[in-house]
């Protein structure tokens, strides 16, 4: 009985001991699937800010071509357009010569994205091509770019 007895204290003596290593293992393992889980919901969250740039940067540059292939290629008239349908607070429009417009909206608008846009006029062959680039001011890289075609017009054809 009193082996028993010895040897039921150290069962429950060597369970007592492991109770400690037990609990620190299964806080590390918590903790590390905390930080992989945090890592997911940062890169989660840079990825969605950068599908919404691109999502905008998309609608404001199919905006400015179609404005470019309402006015038929006149820098003039492509200018006027977009100044109304446009929500960008920088757009500069310029031929192949370095002549061109620029258009600056207050902040004070009701909504102005954080866009800068770039339309690059040129012509040749009978057509009229602008290369629309959307970029986030002090970046480099475009966010996206489009090209829209128009024929030239009768008038410059004529001379």
């Amino acid at each position: 009985m009193i082996i028993m007895r010895e040897t039921l204290v150290k069962t429950r003596l060597a369970r007592k001991n492991l109770l400690l290593p037990e609990l620190i293992i299964a806080t590390l393992f918590f903790a590390i699937a905390a930080a992989a889980c945090v890592g997911l919901f940062a890169e989660a969250y840079t990825d969605i800010n950068k599908s919404r740039d691109l999502t905008a940067a998309i609608i404001e540059a199919q905006n400015a071509a179609e404005c470019f292939k309402a006015a038929d290629g006149d820098l003039t008239k492509t200018a006027e357009f977009l100044v109304e349908a446009v929500r960008l607070s920088t757009v500069i429009i310029e031929q192949e010569d370095g002549t061109g417009h620029g258009i600056h909206k207050s902040i004070s608008d009701e909504y102005v994205s954080p866009f800068e846009m770039q339309i690059k006029i040129k012509e040749a062959d009978g057509l009229t091509e602008a290369l629309i680039t959307v970029t986030k001011p002090l970046q480099t890289e475009p966010i996206y770019k489009i090209t829209a075609v128009v024929p030239s017009s009768q008038k410059e054809a004529e001379i």
